[in-house]
């Protein structure tokens, strides 16, 4: 395929994964870590939101969490950024409201 891409390390997991949104081809791309799971609930909000989003929206940031109590709870959470392909710029911290 043409869709696999080398980027040299560089030891900054930033510049990979901006590297990563620069090959994007399509209106969005989503990332997420090789650790990174989507659970059914969340997979069927995420396919939900992409079938209702406004052609105007170019970020959705969504709940992201990083660490769980022993209930399984989320501990700690942060926000995921899905960016429209088109941005040619962006932060690398982006914090919700609140």
């Amino acid at each position: 395929t043409d869709k696999v891409y080398s980027f040299p390390w560089i030891d900054d997991f930033s510049a990979a994964r901006n590297f990563a949104f620069e090959q994007a081809s399509m209106d969005y791309c989503k990332w997420l870590d090789a650790d990174d799971v989507l659970l059914e609930p969340d997979r069927e909000a995420f396919l939900e939101l992409k079938r209702t989003l406004l052609p105007e929206a170019d970020v959705v940031m969504l709940p992201y969490h990083t660490a769980f109590d022993e209930q399984g709870r989320p501990a700690f959470s942060s926000a995921s950024l899905w960016a429209s392909s088109s941005l040619s710029t962006r932060s690398d911290t982006v914090l919700p409201p609140g």
